[in-house]
């Protein structure tokens, strides 16, 4: 899928880039007048679309590091459950009780919990406050990261360059 923005009349293109794949697109443009981003409206044939946020009704926006309270949360947890599972196949094993199986389950979990806090540092949101209801891109875990980071930074200068307000 392909995303484009309409420009009006005299109207100057400052930033544009575009991110992702055909099922998931996402395009930040700045112009002198307005902010595109692309929004998903589920249920429909065509789920993303451009939505046009003009200057007037922007009050702010901000790049900010993802609180990753939740994040040490949930791979906390499914490594300590991983931990737990692997030490009670252990400890069968080592009773030799007899009908114990080796999983490679429990260490499976364990790496995943860790590999969710090795992808997911460093993560920003970036948020556009206007009269409508914000705007949050938060990335994906996989996605990459010096794409990630260089459309933020250049949507971000690109919104200064505009002159809206940046919190």
């Amino acid at each position: 899928m392909k995303l484009d923005i309409e420009l009006e009349n005299g109207e100057t293109l400052i930033f544009k880039d575009q991110f992702g794949h055909d099922k998931r697109p996402k395009l930040f443009a700045v112009t002198d007048r307005a902010i595109f981003v692309t929004r998903e409206q589920h249920f429909a044939m065509e789920s993303f679309f451009v939505d046009r946020i003009p200057i007037e009704t922007v009050i702010s926006v901000s790049l900010q590091p993802l609180r990753s309270i939740a994040l040490w949360g949930v791979s906390s947890a499914i490594f300590l459950g991983g931990l737990v599972l692997e030490a009670g196949i252990l400890w069968n094993v080592y009773r030799e009780l007899p009908g114990t199986k080796v999983s490679p389950w429990p260490i499976a979990f364990m790496l995943i919990g860790a590999a969710m806090l090795i992808f997911g540092r460093g993560r920003k949101i970036l948020t556009v406050y206007s009269n409508r209801k914000p705007f949050r891109w938060k990335p994906g875990f996989l996605d990459d990261k010096q794409k990630i980071k260089a459309i933020q930074e250049g949507f971000v200068e690109a919104c200064r360059l505009a002159r809206i307000k940046l919190t």
